[in-house]
């Protein structure tokens, strides 16, 4: 019997990360720094010490305080130690050499330290938390320590940053991803009780809803299956019609698209990581012929599989 996959541990199983950077921004006002959008960039905040001000977007975030922790995926965004502050590309302030990553601004107003991790996503455009993630989100500290979830990874990466042990930048680079999963993680988690879903989008806003979520673990629990609308609804305890009306309205699009999504995202692992043909990649995923996978992951992804696979192995 297939073993069972909670939904969100697949997803957050089949999420790619590139070149986790971490490092350290010591920083005293007065002092503003400003990083454009950037496709696929995730940048990862953690407050140490003070109090910034965060811009995303156009819109203003609000302050993060010591313990508090933030993710920004895909926009432009602003740190500044208070409200009329300017801001300089974050490029300007210059590290010092060696292992770890180290900026600095003085200045004569209270310190903020904080620890960064800059990560890109691969190029894999399927991978439905990613899709459904908004352009921030924040995690609030506890009593001015951050979340138990993030305290102690977070503490070990502090360590290597502050030494110059051999191996250190791997070693770096695995913690920045693990602090960006306790993140996610933390996040989804610990949501308020009675918090609504205008936050969430896709596939979080529809696991959000009890009855939706039990269809979107069937269809993760089993991909290959060929689902139909109407065993989707007799999964979620719905009509066929209503299943799919409700479906498309909270996840965003139809069950039957987002089973299609759910499959390509299983695929381009296959072709990013193994070597079995595409013919048995499109049976693996749930496809009775490689034409047929070859034509949903072109119009999905805008380009053939075998093309997807050389770009993907190259980059």
């Amino acid at each position: 019997m297939q073993e069972r996959v909670d939904a969100l541990e697949d997803v957050l199983r089949g999420i790619r990360l590139e070149r986790a950077t971490p490092y350290v921004l010591e920083l005293r006002g007065p002092w503003g720094f400003e990083v454009p959008a950037r496709p696929g960039m995730i940048a990862c905040y953690f407050v140490i010490e003070g109090r910034c001000l965060a811009d995303v977007g156009p819109k203003s975030a609000g302050w993060l305080g010591p313990g508090d922790a933030a993710m920004i995926l895909g926009v432009d965004y602003r740190f500044r130690s208070a409200e009329g502050v300017p801001t300089a590309p974050l490029c300007t302030f210059e590290p010092e050499t060696g292992l770890k990553r180290h900026y600095e601004v003085e200045g004569e107003g209270p310190l903020t330290r904080l620890v960064v991790v800059a990560l890109r996503a691969d190029r894999e455009l399927t991978n439905p938390l990613l899709l459904a993630l908004p352009s921030w989100l924040r995690v609030e500290g506890e009593q001015g320590r951050p979340a138990p979830r993030l305290e102690a990874t977070l503490a070990m990466l502090q360590e290597e940053l502050a030494s110059e042990v051999p191996g250190g930048a791997v070693v770096m680079g695995r913690l920045g991803e693990i602090l960006l999963v306790q993140l996610l993680r933390s996040y989804l988690l610990n949501r308020p009780c009675g918090k609504g879903t205008d936050d969430l989008r896709g596939y979080l806003r529809g696991m959000a809803d009890e009855r939706l979520s039990r269809a979107l673990r069937a269809m993760h629990n089993d991909s290959r299956h060929p689902w139909t609308v109407a065993e989707l609804g007799v999964t979620a305890a719905m009509s066929r019609t209503a299943f799919a009306v409700l479906f498309s309205e909270l996840v965003g699009v139809s069950p039957l698209v987002y089973l299609r999504r759910l499959r390509l995202h299983h695929a381009s692992a296959l072709l990013r990581d193994g070597d079995d043909g595409l013919a048995a990649i499109a049976d693996a995923v749930g496809y009775t012929s490689e034409a047929a996978f070859g034509r949903a992951f072109k119009r999905e992804l805008g380009e053939s599989p075998a093309a997807w696979r050389r770009q993907a192995r190259s980059s």
